[in-house]
């Protein structure tokens, strides 16, 4: 995990946080450290190859449900 500063001219600074997997790459930006350490051990729990999004409830991560074509 690490923290990207973004600032701008007007003296703000927007901070985002980058959680990352190490073995496949993927990552995921957002703007609390505790949504990237969670979305770093949920990712390392399912697995590279299942892509997680946002739980309903805000405060985490989940697997996403299969694509039905």
């Amino acid at each position: 995990m690490r923290q990207q500063e973004q600032r701008y001219p007007s003296g703000l600074v927007a901070v985002e946080w980058a959680g990352e997997c190490e073995k496949c790459g993927a990552g995921v930006t957002v703007c609390h450290p505790a949504l990237a350490r969670g979305w770093e051990r949920t990712h390392a729990r399912f697995g590279c190859d299942r892509p997680l999004h946002m739980a309903e409830t805000g405060r985490g991560w989940e697997p996403a449900p299969p694509v039905l074509y």
